[in-house]
């Protein structure tokens, strides 16, 4: 349906992006310029990174089974600008709706 197409487009498109966010992150670390740290949770038990679906969802998503903190908060400051923008188009949109 054209209604959910958008919305589920934004999802995706977001989880890409912060997907790249992530790898972006340890590419740094790898690096030197970012510092690592200790991960913050461990899925490794859920989903295997050396597994096909770990192999799939990091190449889609930049699923890592151990991020450490600042991976993490380069993948939920991208989710988050992300859902600001969307917030504030949607609100403009609405705005210009009623003009």
């Amino acid at each position: 349906r054209p209604r959910y197409f958008l919305p589920a487009f934004l999802v995706l498109t977001s989880a890409i992006a912060g997907g790249l966010a992530m790898q972006m992150c340890e590419q740094l670390m790898q690096i030197g310029w970012l510092d690592g740290g200790m991960p913050v949770w461990d899925t490794d038990w859920l989903i295997n990174e050396r597994s096909w679906v770990g192999q799939l969802l990091h190449a889609l998503f930049g699923y890592d089974a151990n991020p450490d903190r600042t991976q993490a908060l380069g993948y939920s400051s991208v989710l988050l600008a992300m859902a600001a923008a969307c917030a504030l188009q949607a609100v403009r949109y609405r705005h210009a709706e009623h003009e």
